[in-house]
């Protein structure tokens, strides 16, 4: 990892943009929910679940591949992100509540 010489350490900095990332993503992933006629609670995680899942392997394959990130690592942090999609589907599918097929 390269950092810059005399960057300063600003750890709550790092997490609040960190945050600030994955809500956003969260939000992002809502949305697109919203806009389809998935009905079912499985069908609603299932969808959010699969957007991690792209999301997990859109970025960390190629680093895995192209700057050499260790393997158990790559794989580590794929999990994180699935499971996070997974929670945010699972609460996705409750707050949206019961509704029909779009029309």
């Amino acid at each position: 990892m390269y950092h810059e010489p005399g960057r300063p350490f600003t750890i709550g900095k790092w997490l609040g943009i960190e945050f600030g990332t994955e809500l956003l993503e969260a939000i992002l992933v809502v949305f697109l929910l919203a806009q389809t006629g998935i009905a079912s609670f499985a069908g609603r995680v299932g969808f959010v679940l699969l957007a991690g899942i792209l999301a997990a392997l859109a970025t960390n394959v190629s680093y895995w591949n192209w700057y050499g990130f260790p393997c158990v690592y790559t794989a580590g942090y794929m999990f994180i992100q699935i499971i996070g999609f997974l929670c945010v589907g699972i609460v996705a599918a409750f707050v949206l509540g019961k509704r029909g097929p779009a029309a």
